[in-house]
């Protein structure tokens, strides 16, 4: 269980640093409202990261396509 929590801890932690670089706006926010605004933060990040490979697989799949046709 504290394991668990740890590489919870962690996890929100290196979202935070990651978000900085990109929206220093968002990572105060993230760094002043506490637990619940990190675990947004936190779930909003992996949507993107999601999102993201959605369109790079799509990508992939247009250009195969385009080169077949």
């Amino acid at each position: 269980m504290s394991t668990n929590l740890m590489s919870w801890r962690a996890r929100a932690r290196w979202v935070c640093s990651a978000s900085t670089r990109r929206c220093p706006s968002s990572a105060t926010r993230c760094r002043h409202a506490g637990r619940r605004a990190r675990r947004h933060n936190w779930v909003l990040a992996e949507h993107t990261q999601r999102a993201r490979a959605r369109q790079l697989i799509e990508g992939v799949a247009e250009l195969r396509r385009a080169g077949l046709a």
